[in-house]
């Protein structure tokens, strides 16, 4: 009878989308990954726990935007989550039989044969106060009914060297292993975050990463050894090197955005996508430009350039794949290509610049907020 905990849905697509049609809240937990103490992976000045906490407080505000989202974060600007940190305060015991028992029962099942090792990633082992942290968020959230967690991370590889660029690029789902009770719901989530993400920017070109979504039965944050009954999700929404987070003019802009698209995943999974008023399906538009934009240039006008062309079809251009041309906010080889493109369709001489009859059309269809 044991087996069954790991072969009975802890939670169901299906279940969720009823609650959330009766106008019921659905409860929502960001984890921003690591702390000032603990920071996670740094490229130069640029530390992931900074970029997790931003990005956390735009998901934050676009999912507290929705009425039927109750809304928590396990740290914000001033430290952790005091409900969190009491609770583990004063649940140490039960918190470690917690932790005991659950690890026991995965033992006995890898032993009988009910449950098998699936091979993923290799991750970095959490020091002992940190995998603490995360088993007791988890039994926190199955404690107080949270039906959605979701970590918040930025990517790195072993091996690369301090304040060189990696070889890998691109946004990554972690999602917990098909034979978790929460397995099922927490790929379909992903699926629909994956999809809106994947619209603009691009997956993971790291072997392992390159589907987008990757089931995991190690990482803690998704309910190692079937410690989570939610939702559970780790998304990586890139490499900490890569230019379009290590660049100021773009950085925060770039996070804003796919904070945007994942609040667009949540709301595409209960068959409710929400575009907000004051965007179009991505945050870097409307916009208007008024300076002429050419190779060698960056900043927000090449951001919104670009995801202007993607919306046009253009971006990555013909014979370019996505890894080859990511949305950077840097103005290089695919960037000129793809004006070309739309150069020709809006019959404008392609010279693969801004010019001001380029920039005329882009504002006459990019500058003004639409549902289309």
């Amino acid at each position: 009878m044991v087996s069954s905990v790991f072969f009975v849905d802890s939670t169901t697509t299906g279940e969720l989308k009823e609650k959330y049609n009766e106008d019921k809240k659905i409860k929502i937990l960001l984890v921003p990954g690591h702390d000032s103490e603990s920071g996670g992976t740094v490229f130069k000045n640029i530390k992931e726990s900074e970029l997790n906490l931003r990005l956390s407080r735009e998901l934050y505000s676009f999912l507290s935007s929705n009425p039927r989202f109750e809304v928590e974060s396990s740290r914000d600007d001033s430290g952790y989550n005091k409900n969190i940190t009491e609770y583990m305060s004063i649940n140490k015991a039960s918190i470690e039989d917690f932790i005991k028992s659950k690890k026991n029962v995965m033992q006995g099942l890898l032993s009988s044969g009910d449950i098998s090792i699936a091979e993923g990633v290799i991750h970095n082992t959490a020091p002992e106060e940190i995998a603490k942290r995360l088993y007791s968020i988890n039994k926190w959230s199955n404690e107080n009914n949270i039906d959605l967690v979701i970590h918040i991370h930025f990517n790195d590889h072993p091996g690369r060297k301090i304040n060189k660029e990696g070889k890998y690029s691109g946004f990554s789902i972690y999602t917990p292993e098909k034979q978790f009770s929460n397995a099922k719901a927490s790929r379909e989530l992903a699926d629909y975050i994956l999809k809106n993400i994947d619209h603009f920017y691009s997956k993971s070109n790291m072997p392992k990463e390159r589907l987008g979504v990757i089931e995991d039965q190690e990482l803690i944050a998704l309910g190692s050894y079937n410690t989570l009954d939610s939702i559970g999700l780790l998304i990586e929404y890139g490499y900490i090197y890569e230019p379009q987070f290590t660049e100021s003019s773009t950085r925060n802009l770039i996070i804003k955005d796919m904070a945007y698209q994942t609040y667009l995943g949540i709301t595409d999974f209960f068959d409710k996508k929400e575009y907000l008023g004051e965007y179009w399906k991505s945050t870097l538009l409307p916009h208007s430009w008024s300076d002429i934009v050419e190779s060698g240039d960056k900043g927000h006008d090449i951001l919104s350039l670009q995801v202007a062309l993607v919306l046009e079809g253009f971006y990555p251009p013909k014979k370019f794949l996505s890894d080859d041309c990511p949305v950077t906010g840097i103005y290089k080889r695919c960037t000129t290509e793809a004006v070309k493109e739309f150069q020709k369709r809006y019959k404008i001489t392609t010279t693969g610049r801004v010019g001001p009859k380029t920039m005329e059309k882009l504002n006459q269809l990019y500058s003004k907020v639409t549902s289309d």
